[in-house]
Formats: C-alpha cells, sequence, structure tokens
C-alpha cells in the first residue's frame, strides 16, 4: 500500500516538476517562533505601534464581556524570506491577447506548450520564446519552469521547486497579513467598548440615540487667537447625532440622526469635518465641552424628558 501511495506521489513530482534530484528541493527556513512585543499596524490609512500589553488588555476586555477573539497574542511570520524573484524571458513573437490570464502560472513544457530542442525554442500559446542557455540546459535535463504574465505584461519564470518555495512565503505573509487585520478588529471593538463604557458614566447614557462632539472647520493654527488646539477661540463646539440603525429617532422632538442637535434640518451637517475633545463621561453639561447655545438648550430639554426623576443635571 505504501508503493502506490509514493508511486501516486512521484507521478504528480514528476508531471509538475520533471526530472529532478531530491538535494532541489528548496526547505523555507522556519523563524523564530516568539510573539513579538510589538507590532506597527496601520489603520484607517495611519501607523501606530502596538505593544503585546496594550493587546492583552483589549483581549482581557473582550473576554470580560463574553468575546472570544481568533488569536490571543502577537502574531510573528512564520518564515524567513527565501527572496525568490521571477526571471524575465523576452519573447520572439509576441500575442499576450490570447495567451493565459495574468497571473496564472503553468508549468512547462506540456502537452500543449512544448519546448523545441533543435530550435532551443519555447511555445507557450502564441508565444513563441528564445530560450537562452540556462533555458535550454534546464529543459534538456528534463527539468519544467513555472511561468505566467505578471501585472506589468512581462512573460516571467522561476523553476518549480523556486516556485513552491515562493508559494509557501507568500502563504505564510497572507496568514500574515489576516492576523493584523484580526488584531485591528480585536481593537476597535475594545475601543468600541470602552467608549460604551466611558458613556454609560455620564450624562448621554440617557439620550436615546449616540452622540459625538463636533465643530464647523474654522482652523487658525496656532496664532495668536488659536485656543491651542489649531482652532479659532470662537468656534462654536456642537453636538452631533451619529447614524445608528439600532435606535429610534423622534421627529416630534426634531432629532435627525446625521445632523447637529441644533438643527431642524435632516441631515444637514454645516460643514462639519473635525471633531473636538468631546467628554463622553461628563456628569454635567458644562463638563461636556459642548459651547452652540442651541444644541445646549435642546440639550437640556432632551435630558429633562429621558432622565429618571431623581436625576439631576
Amino acid at each position: 500500500m505504501l508503493n502506490f501511495f509514493q508511486r501516486i506521489i512521484d507521478a504528480e513530482n514528476l508531471a509538475k516538476h520533471g526530472v529532478f534530484n531530491p538535494d532541489e528541493v528548496i526547505i523555507v527556513q522556519e523563524s523564530p517562533q516568539v510573539s513579538p512585543e510589538s507590532l506597527v499596524i496601520n489603520t484607517n490609512g495611519e501607523d501606530y505601534e502596538l505593544t503585546s500589553e496594550k493587546f492583552a488588555a483589549a483581549i482581557k476586555k473582550l473576554r470580560n464581556h463574553y468575546i472570544f477573539p481568533e488569536i490571543y497574542e502577537l502574531p510573528f511570520i512564520e518564515y524567513v524570506d527565501p527572496k525568490i524573484k521571477f526571471r524575465s524571458i523576452s519573447p520572439v513573437d509576441v500575442d499576450l491577447v490570447s495567451g493565459p490570464k495574468e497571473q496564472q502560472i503553468n508549468f512547462l513544457p506540456s502537452e500543449e506548450n512544448y519546448y523545441d530542442s533543435e530550435t532551443g525554442h519555447l511555445f507557450f500559446f502564441n508565444n513563441k520564446i528564445k530560450c537562452d542557455e540556462q533555458l535550454q540546459n534546464h529543459f534538456a535535463s528534463g527539468r519544467k519552469i513555472a511561468i505566467k504574465i505578471d501585472s506589468d505584461q512581462n512573460l516571467v519564470w522561476l523553476t518549480t521547486h523556486e516556485y513552491d518555495a515562493l508559494s509557501k512565503w507568500e502563504e505564510c505573509l497572507s496568514r500574515f497579513e489576516r492576523k493584523i487585520s484580526l488584531i485591528d478588529e480585536i481593537m476597535k471593538k475594545a475601543d468600541q467598548i470602552e467608549t460604551e463604557n466611558i458613556r454609560e458614566s455620564g450624562i448621554f447614557k440617557h439620550l436615546p440615540f449616540d452622540v459625538v462632539g463636533a465643530v464647523k472647520i474654522n482652523l487658525s493654527g496656532l496664532s495668536a487667537r488659536s485656543d491651542g488646539s489649531g482652532f479659532k477661540r470662537n468656534t462654536v463646539k456642537h453636538l452631533l447625532i451619529l447614524e445608528n440603525p439600532m435606535h429610534e429617532y423622534s421627529n416630534a422632538d426634531s432629532i435627525y440622526r446625521g445632523s447637529v442637535l441644533c438643527s431642524s434640518q435632516k441631515g444637514r451637517h454645516m460643514g462639519l469635518g473635525a471633531s473636538y475633545d468631546f467628554n463622553y463621561a461628563a456628569q454635567s453639561i458644562e463638563e461636556s465641552g459642548i459651547t452652540c447655545k442651541s444644541c445646549i438648550s435642546k440639550l437640556k430639554t432632551l435630558l429633562t424628558k429621558h432622565m429618571p426623576q431623581d436625576a439631576s443635571l
């Protein structure tokens, strides 16, 4: 039975690689199997350094809310980069339009795409390729190549064992990138939980919708008229109602998601494009940082309506 399966493996290797010696197989080296102390994560187009301690704290926060992520430590790249690059070749006659799809790997020679040892040409779909001495020797020994059309529309190739090693490396990178995406989701979820916890400690928990501080863009840099944050001192700070489909919005109170609280027009953003240091945990309106008098007035009305009778502003 063992010989039967070995014959199947040998036949598959011959079809893919052609004739080869076992020492031609490229072993991709494993990297040190240690979780790093920190990683640079890109989120929303910006890089930031995430330490293992901060990630562990985020995991603990999720577990405390009965959320169990797929990973519990910062990932590492499993293998060392084999530094394998495709080689380019120049066809004599080119017809890439009727050739294979871009990035599609083909193992040559094959029944459809053959090598002519008399002329030294490789026929690849409708492409006639003049092989250099390295390729001619490679084919003469019964070996095959992995060939494709790259994103720049060039014909490029590797030995089949180089291709296997490169594929293993690329699969490793793909797994690592997926873990990085999971980490980004974990951190965002932990931040969301933190924000919700903060909101639950202040007056804004009584509102039937989510809010955030926002200002109409009126930048001054760090001039004499600046408040030190880059905004002019007279910049009005509003309350923006977030678009949360989980919450009901009262037309009777003229509450529209995606609008500032002081607006009576649905979806009126008033050129808002920058948030300010809004205090979610504020125990009073004065502590919130809101300066728009209309927003404050309407907020008082809403809080009076929705807060418990024994609570105070």
